[in-house]
């Protein structure tokens, strides 16, 4: 494990908006100084994710930008998912999250609703990163026992796919719903799916049961998957890390280009009401948004995925 040098500390501050968060611009000042400072005089830094498993594995991306440009920096992530760090060669060692120890935590800088900004982006510009910047990618570095592990349960050629939303939010605006994901497989009875996820999730019918794997497991089902299909949720991002085109589907909560990935293909309807910015209490209006999105529509995705690969 590291040794931790530095004697600096700060935590990025942030004062909600209609839309993300807006921090004060002489705070960020001070902290990118504070960066620059850590980074040459120290030669290495602590990252802290927000604990989510899409915010830990963007990381990997600010990670590998950092050490594009200071490629002696020792980083340190601050986290509870090490599996996702692992024989990464931009991460010199991980801790727990709740360490005693000097971060930075990276901020999002969207300033105005609507940004079409990428939040990667954004995270890079508030640690003193400046453009340009690499095209949104995540990483994940498997090894041949963790997918052979997986390898002999699965069919030749399937889909993988997550139905469920977050369980800490039972109203998230961001699940398209578990009827529509049922139809979908209903509609593609000619194509296996894979279904991950946690183990008392709800289970689609006529599908591989592959729920209740480590991290690394669904990560290997879905590096061998020719496609997947998921909400705006953490394996979308899991799916990223390890190379497999996938199928978003995303409500009027957030935006698919401020965080979704230019590799998937990620649908949306841009209706009234969207963004609406939040997506952890009801809807007023009933959802509308997901409404749009047929099981037809995600079909036909899916099948474009499928033909090209």
């Amino acid at each position: 494990m590291a040794k931790q040098y530095g004697k600096f500390y700060t935590k990025f501050r942030q004062v909600r908006g209609r839309f993300w968060h807006k921090p004060r611009l002489w705070l960020t000042y001070k902290i990118n100084l504070f960066l620059l400072q850590h980074i040459f005089r120290y030669s290495r830094i602590t990252l802290r994710d927000y604990s989510a498993l899409g915010d830990a594995l963007r990381l990997t991306h600010i990670a590998r930008e950092l050490r594009l440009r200071y490629p002696k920096i020792r980083i340190t992530i601050a986290t509870k998912w090490e599996a996702l760090f692992r024989n990464n060669p931009n991460v010199f060692a991980t801790i727990p999250r709740n360490s005693r120890r000097l971060f930075i935590f990276p901020a999002n800088l969207v300033t105005k609703t609507g940004s079409n900004c990428h939040l990667l982006d954004n995270y890079l510009d508030a640690i003193g990163i400046k453009p340009p910047y690499n095209p949104p990618k995540l990483e994940l570095f498997l090894q041949e026992a963790e997918i052979a592990a997986v390898q002999s349960k699965l069919p030749a050629s399937f889909i993988v796919i997550q139905p469920n939303s977050n369980s800490m939010y039972p109203d998230d605006r961001r699940n398209w719903g578990f009827e529509r994901f049922d139809e979908l497989v209903r509609l593609m009875s000619d194509t296996q799916f894979v279904q991950i996820g946690l183990t008392e999730e709800r289970l689609l019918e006529g599908v591989v049961d592959l729920r209740g794997l480590p991290i690394l497991g669904s990560a290997a089902v879905c590096k061998l998957a020719s496609a997947g299909v998921f909400n705006d949720c953490g394996l979308m991002h899991l799916a990223n890390a390890v190379d497999t085109r996938s199928v978003v589907i995303w409500s009027g909560a957030t935006s698919a280009e401020h965080a979704g990935y230019p590799t998937a293909i990620n649908l949306r309807s841009a209706i009234e009401c969207s963004p609406c910015g939040t997506y952890k209490t009801r809807c007023p209006n009933d959802m509308k948004c997901m409404e749009l999105i047929t099981p037809q529509m995600v079909a036909e995705a899916l099948k474009s995925i499928q033909r090209k690969n």
